[in-house]
């Protein structure tokens, strides 16, 4: 955990050395770490870190204020990871730098033919291996991890614009190692000796289908799959025709429970009528009579 006030520089990116010394060091700042690297293969040999801090605002440039934009948070960390004092890991990763960066800038612009003269000097080849490790993006956290080739690094921790009072570094380290999964193979379903040669590449389709005596190599044919013995689904059982796993069942055997039904003919539009209304209303009607007469006979 760290109180020191960092203050950008906003022309370089200063390497651990220049962050031990005055003034730099004011402007990053430096921790080195070593590791106890595990020399077995198996080994991961991975470090990973964090860098949490909060943000501070910053009073708008006057361009921004006349437009009345708001001020934007600044005092953005980023991480640098050296191997070497004068390399960072993704320096020379393809597209990776801040300098091929500001040359691809340049050539946009009546520099190009400076730009294009300096590249070479400057830039040098690019490396696919040299990854970056993460921790230079505008992100809160931030965070990246890398491969440890070697057993002493430089983490640089560096502003990139404005000042930033504080922040918290957390750094890890795994040599964890990776057991090759076990797969158990039967003998007796793997091809015999010489079979892919003699039908040629299993994976191009051949122009006419191989005769019978292609496949006859003086060894044992490959041996079939036995069936397996599937157990009954105890939520599919008794459901439709799920009484087994093949779903082959005939419905009379599935629905066992079920009744027999007659194939009747369906009733006409007169007896619905005749059921639905006539019948209701002449019950009501006779109801009604009823009550009445019971009502007079009380009187």
């Amino acid at each position: 955990v760290s109180s020191d006030v960092i203050v950008s520089d906003p022309l370089l990116l200063h390497n651990p050395v220049e962050c031990r010394e005055p003034p730099f060091d004011a402007t990053c700042d430096v921790y080195r770490i070593k590791l106890n690297r595990d020399p077995s293969p198996e080994a991961l040999n991975f470090v990973f870190f964090s860098l949490e801090f909060e943000p501070q605002g910053a009073t708008p440039p006057l361009s921004a204020a006349v437009l009345g934009l708001s001020s934007i948070p600044v005092g953005d960390l980023d991480l640098y990871v050296y191997d070497q004092e004068d390399h960072r890991l993704g320096q020379d990763y393809p597209g990776g730098g801040n300098l091929p960066f500001a040359l691809e800038t340049l050539k946009g612009t009546p520099a190009k033919p400076i730009a294009e003269i300096l590249e070479p000097e400057l830039v040098g080849e690019s490396d696919p291996n040299d990854f970056p490790p993460g921790g230079a993006t505008l992100n809160v956290p931030e965070r990246g991890g890398f491969t440890a080739k070697q057993d002493v690094y430089d983490i640089v921790v560096s502003a990139q614009q404005g000042s930033n009072a504080g922040y918290t570094f957390r750094v890890g380290f795994s040599n964890e190692k990776f057991t090759t999964p076990f797969e158990v193979l039967d003998p007796n379903n793997v091809a015999p000796p010489g079979f892919f040669s003699e039908i040629g590449d299993p994976t191009t389709p051949p122009s006419e289908s191989p005769s019978p005596s292609q496949f006859d190599s003086g060894t044992s044919a490959i041996a079939p799959l036995a069936d397996a013995n599937v157990l009954a689904d105890s939520d599919l059982a008794g459901i439709g025709l799920g009484i087994s796993e093949r779903f082959e069942a005939p419905p009379a055997v599935a629905f066992r429970g079920a009744r027999n039904v007659s194939n009747a003919a369906p009733p006409s539009g007169f007896a619905l009528i005749a059921a639905l209304v006539v019948a209701p209303v002449g019950a009501a009607a006779a109801g009604t009579f009823v009550l009445r007469r019971r009502r007079q006979a009380l009187i």
